[in-house]
């Protein structure tokens, strides 16, 4: 797997870690200046949302004129990558760029990686390489979502703060597994995992509250991705479709149109507030969640010219 990446250009220091390896990229990158932040669930953006550590769109109608002057590099494991298998990208408020892998964390200064990588003997390393999501704070640490808890990562010191999943403490991350970090407004943190529902933690206490259940009492399954909307309203998406937690009443409920076979591996919420999801079940492709309309419809893979619209409904 390629990674393309708009080249950069910043410094870089040397330093003893043995959880860290600097690794300098074959051959001459250009410098280039990062003019937007690039992330992997964004695509171009320009302004930075700070609750979400992830950025917004402000300037959609420029998207095309700038994008037709973009030049990509290519990087790989050739050039010092850790693994092929991208799954989160991020550029912090330093101008670095992070790559998450299923084999380490990866900080990309447009000439040379570093990369960061668990250490058995060091509590301050990574809990594990298997990264599975990333994301920057308000107060500029990353947040590394893996397959054996979350970290803390402090750019900083470069040390990281765990957060493990305890049996014997119910106040602790729910499950090991954790596939989605968001942040919301209030500075508070959830976590869609992969077999304990949803986590919010308390940051000033380190403590979890758990949400496994919807208002009917079933298990919410698998969350792949957890967003707050412009609305503050936080939303995640699964093996059982699209719902919605109301923070004021702890409730979890799905909206009526989405059915109980829609699967959905991400979620984005567009300029006019509408959601899209990433779905592989009942069908493989887009769909869209009008709210205020109480409508879904839905975008199959391979629809040809004919629009790609299945089906659109307000119910069932």
């Amino acid at each position: 797997m390629l990674l393309c990446i708009i080249q950069c250009s910043l410094a870089i220091e040397a330093e003893s870690n043995p959880a860290r390896v600097v690794v300098a990229a074959q051959g001459t990158h250009t410098p280039l200046h990062l003019v937007a932040e690039v992330a992997l669930r964004s695509g171009s953006e320009t302004e930075r949302d700070a609750t979400s550590g992830r950025s917004r769109d402000s300037h959609p109608q420029d998207a095309h004129a700038v994008m037709r002057d973009l030049k990509f590099a290519h990087l790989t494991t050739n050039d010092g990558l850790s693994q092929g298998y991208v799954v989160a990208i991020l550029q912090d408020r330093r101008g670095f760029m992070w790559f998450a892998t299923r084999d380490g964390l990866n900080r990309y200064d447009g000439n040379s990686f570093v990369v960061y990588k668990n250490n058995p003997d060091d509590s301050g390393s990574l809990s594990s390489n298997f990264l599975q999501d990333l994301m920057q704070d308000d107060h500029g640490y990353l947040w590394i979502a893996t397959n054996n808890g979350v970290n803390k990562f402090d750019p900083e010191t470069e040390r990281c703060t765990r957060y493990l999943h305890d049996p014997g403490n119910p106040n602790s991350l729910g499950g090991a597994s954790v596939k989605s970090i968001a942040q919301d407004n209030r500075g508070s943190l959830w976590f869609g995992t992969e077999d304990s529902g949803l986590d919010k933690l308390d940051r000033t206490t380190g403590t979890f509250t758990h949400y496994r259940n919807d208002g009917e009492g079933h298990f919410v399954g698998r969350i792949s991705q957890v967003i707050e909307d412009r609305h503050r309203e936080i939303w995640f998406v699964g093996e059982r479709g699209l719902f919605h937690m109301d923070q004021k009443t702890g409730q979890i409920t799905r909206p009526p149109v989405i059915g109980s076979r829609l699967s959905a591996d991400s979620v984005y919420e567009d300029e006019t507030g509408k959601l899209w999801m990433l779905v592989d079940s009942p069908v493989a492709g887009l769909a869209k969640y009008d709210r205020e309309a109480g409508l879904l419809a839905t975008y199959p893979l391979g629809a040809g010219d004919g629009g790609g619209v299945a089906t659109t409904s307000s119910g069932g």
